[in-house]
């Protein structure tokens, strides 16, 4: 079964402030010790919490949902990665004896992966690229097999992920149309999320073309409990069209958030939305409609307005 619950919020310090006493409670508990968080402005401010704290972090054991692959000019160790992201915002890996797991972005460059895609004839899936075992590509396929082998025996507590952009609105690295069985692999990285980086790399060109992402399968089938933060207008439309549209029969056209939120394992899935007013607008004026949809598919959605 899967349990959906709704929490709406004033602003985006009560999303992070909510997030923040979650993960304390978690942590005072002792309940949580293998996370996958994700990167981006929108939980720098749990974190920032997580740290004035002073929370105990010692022990976690941290799984990278996605990183980009390198450039020219950019590589996995730079300030601009996603691994770096987590050592600057979680804090020094050798300092608080947190373990992370993590995805090579230096396993291949973007230029390389370009030259190997014309000779090599893979097959494409919306953004998946799918890797035969004979391609000049199968190192990275390799790699992703292990990756995704570790997700399985890990079988981590918690995953928190972020909304895409517009057209369509996506978890970790599944941007396009992803299919729901897709696991960790090589992703081709849509325009509107490059354009969403464009400033931080000083510029489109600079943004990496390709990453490697857990995929929907394994977040789905592998990952006990959810996380889905959104704060801010510039989530309105991609938070909306993603929740409306996850109990379409082709959901993962639409989104490919929406599995996540009905795809059925064998064991309960707990999914916890959390989203500020501005996030949450057009939802709120849709809100009944959108709990019978969901109703109507089998799913329990629970909703609470703190705002």
């Amino acid at each position: 079964m899967n349990y959906i619950t709704l929490t709406i919020l004033p602003d985006r310090q009560a999303v992070a402030k909510f997030r923040a006493d979650d993960l304390e409670k978690r942590l005072r508990e002792g309940t949580l010790r293998t996370f996958i968080p994700n990167t981006g402005s929108t939980p720098i401010p749990m974190w920032d919490m997580v740290a004035e704290r002073q929370l105990d972090l010692s022990g976690l054991t941290l799984l990278m949902l996605d990183e980009l692959l390198s450039t020219s000019a950019y590589s996995a160790e730079n300030s601009k990665s996603y691994q770096s992201w987590i050592r600057e915002h979680i804090g020094m890996l050798s300092k608080t004896g947190i373990r992370l797991y993590k995805l090579d972005g230096n396993l291949m460059t973007c230029k390389a992966i370009d030259e190997k895609l014309r000779t090599d004839g893979v097959k494409q899936e919306g953004a998946v690229i799918k890797i035969s075992k004979d391609s000049e590509l199968a190192a990275i396929a390799r790699f992703c097999e292990q990756y995704s082998h570790t997700l399985y025996m890990m079988k981590p507590e918690l995953a928190s992920l972020g909304v895409g952009p517009m057209p369509y609105p996506h978890s970790a690295l599944n941007c396009d149309y992803t299919p729901a069985d897709a696991r960790t692999g090589l992703r081709i990285i849509d325009g509107a999320t490059r354009q969403k980086l464009a400033e931080e790399f000083g510029g489109l060109d600079n943004v990496p073309r390709y990453g490697i992402s857990i995929g929907p399968f394994e977040l789905v089938h592998y990952v006990r409990e959810i996380w889905i933060t959104a704060a801010g207008e510039a989530y309105t439309a991609p938070v909306d069209k993603a929740l409306f549209t996850a109990t379409y029969p082709d959901s993962d056209k639409h989104s490919s958030l929406g599995y996540l939120l009905t795809g059925k394992a064998k064991h309960d899935r707990n999914i916890n939305i959390a989203l500020d007013l501005d996030a949450a607008q057009i939802l709120i004026e849709k809100i009944e409609i959108l709990v019978k949809q969901y109703e109507s598919a089998g799913l329990s959605f629970t909703i609470s307005n703190r705002a």
